[in-house]
């Protein structure tokens, strides 16, 4: 997944215009995937989505410093969707792989098959990954809900319009650093 070009920054610019322009993009790409994923909940589109937050939140560490407290809660939140998708992410491969490998224990002939259908001398093998699988797919489906409150709460909890808030505060320019007008006395 190719990420969305992020806008150049001139030297005219400080260090706040630069966030406010780059986190701007960031934001914009990571919330233009979440909508298949509140919808389906599809690996792919989890993918995605995993690595859009992933770009959003390590472009949000490089300019913490420069942000207030309430950036900082909003970094705390969107690291935690980050590690929920981590973990959805390693139960979708474990399931994928497990998948492809129950395929070719299944995929025995008939005749090296017992009178229960599992294939001779590997039944419990086939129990112990069915059980893997009914165990992956449960995880899988408790970390998919609990993302999915979480993001709910992040909605509710006005995230994104709080780190849009910070972001236009940081895009204002620079006062002017020409000479002070003289004062009387």
């Amino acid at each position: 997944m190719k990420a969305v070009k992020l806008p150049s920054v001139g030297p005219a610019e400080t260090l706040g215009q630069a966030a406010a322009k780059i986190l701007s993009v960031r934001l914009r790409e990571t919330w233009s995937r979440v909508r298949p994923v509140m919808k389906r909940g599809r690996a792919e589109a989890l993918h995605r989505f995993r690595i859009a937050i992933k770009r959003l939140r390590y472009s949000m560490e490089i300019y913490a410093p420069l942000l207030g407290a309430e950036f900082h809660d909003v970094l705390a939140e969107i690291k935690n969707a980050q590690d929920i998708l981590g973990q959805l992410h390693d139960r979708d491969m474990a399931l994928e792989r497990l998948a492809d490998y129950r395929a070719k224990v299944i995929a025995v002939p008939a005749r090296a098959r017992n009178s229960s259908g599992y294939p001779k001398g590997r039944v419990l093998e086939e129990r112990a990954l069915a059980k893997l699988a009914t165990d992956y797919q449960r995880e899988r489906d408790l970390l998919y809900r609990r993302f999915l409150s979480n993001w709910r709460r992040m909605g509710r909890s006005r995230i994104r319009a709080r780190l849009l808030h910070a972001l236009t505060v940081q895009a204002q320019p620079a006062p002017s650093r020409g000479r002070r007008p003289a004062t009387s006395r």
